[in-house]
């Protein structure tokens, strides 16, 4: 049976899925031009499930308020491009995380840390059906996970530390829904589900953006995402759920 901590200070998966104010206009175009969407965000997620490398594994349930005590570095965006009904995007993240302590409650009191950077890149493709109130995009795509984790277990007879760092590919398919609830306020929901290199993964998303001009649109919105990675000593099993905020820009 895993050891259980609470509160352990650990960085959340962030997502390479756009959320805050993906849904622009609801109208497919038809006038022939390619439109670009480039949209900075961040999620405020915290993080449930088990984490492990080799033989030394642990229970994780993070708030956000943790993430910031040991967030070293965030890089977040993406893009994507619409030419008539079809579409691409590209989702990015990089972020870095330093080490933080708790207590185990479990018998015996000791500490735990653990030191993590994730690189996760998401390209989609998708077309789209739909009229002016209204589109359906229909997605498919991969999902690059690349994660290093050094775990560190630190107990009066017992000290353990393991570090490993795996790479692999989750093959997707999703949709998402947009409609124009008036004409400012845009409505989001959708999700994706896949595998492939990880035993399963699935994600769902809802949002609401408003138009603060012709090319600027803010947006906040609600994400969960599931993935289970357990394989060649590496386990990452977790719920990452939290509100995300963005901002997209029109060209």
């Amino acid at each position: 049976m895993l050891p259980t901590f609470h509160r352990i200070a650990l960085i959340p998966i962030f997502s390479c899925s756009l959320v805050a104010a993906r849904s622009a206009s609801a109208q497919v175009d038809t006038t022939g031009r390619t439109h670009f969407y480039v949209t900075p965000y961040i999620w405020l997620s915290g993080i449930t499930g088990d984490v492990g490398v080799r033989n030394l594994a642990v229970h994780v349930n993070v708030p956000f308020a943790d993430v910031l005590k040991v967030l070293k570095f965030a890089a977040i965006g993406g893009v994507e491009a619409r030419r008539g009904p079809w579409l691409g995007s590209l989702d990015m993240l990089y972020v870095s995380l330093g080490a933080a302590k708790s207590v185990a409650i479990r018998g015996d009191t000791g500490s735990f840390s653990l030191k993590q950077r994730e690189t996760i890149l998401q390209p989609m493709a998708g077309y789209s059906i739909g009229d002016s109130r209204w589109a359906l995009d229909l997605l498919a795509g991969v999902r690059y996970w690349n994660l290093g984790m050094t775990l560190d277990v630190d107990r009066p007879r017992a000290q353990n530390e393991r570090s490993g760092s795996r790479g692999w590919v989750d093959a997707l398919g999703g949709a998402r829904f947009r409609m124009v609830a008036t004409p400012h306020v845009h409505v989001v929901l959708g999700g994706d589900a896949g595998g492939g290199g990880s035993k399963g993964t699935w994600q769902a998303h809802g949002s609401v953006g408003y138009d603060v001009s012709s090319s600027v649109t803010v947006g906040l919105g609600y994400r969960y995402l599931d993935v289970n990675y357990d394989r060649d000593d590496v386990l990452f099993d977790t719920h990452t759920h939290g509100l995300a905020f963005g901002a997209m820009w029109r060209f």
